[in-house]
C-alpha cells in the first residue's frame, strides 16, 4: 500500500507542472522512483527526498514509452523517437 501512495503522490505533484506520466518504475532496493512523461523527459526521485527532483533525464525528441532500472545506478528509457538511452545515475 505504501508503494501505491508514493506513486499517487508523485502523479498529483506533477500533473499541473508537466505533461502526463507515461511510464514509471521503482529501483531494485525500493529507494528511488523514475518516471517518464509526454514532455519527452524522465525524472528520478529518492523516496525520502520530499518530492525534490534528483535527476531530470533530457535528450529524447518524443514522449517516453518506457523506463526501467538496469541496476541501482543505471536507467534505460525508450521513446517514440525510436531511440533507447541508458542513463548513469549517482543516487
Amino acid at each position: 500500500m505504501l508503494l501505491i501512495n508514493f506513486l499517487v503522490t508523485l502523479n498529483c505533484l506533477f500533473v499541473d507542472c508537466y505533461d502526463p506520466i507515461t511510464c514509471a518504475n521503482i529501483s531494485p532496493n525500493g529507494e528511488e522512483i523514475v518516471f517518464g512523461s509526454l514532455d519527452h523527459s524522465g525524472y528520478a526521485f529518492h523516496k525520502d527526498a520530499q518530492n525534490v527532483l534528483d535527476y531530470c533525464l533530457l535528450g529524447h525528441r518524443d514522449k517516453l514509452t518506457g523506463i526501467d532500472f538496469i541496476d541501482q545506478n543505471h536507467v534505460v528509457t525508450t521513446s517514440y523517437d525510436q531511440t533507447v538511452k541508458i542513463w548513469s545515475l549517482d543516487i
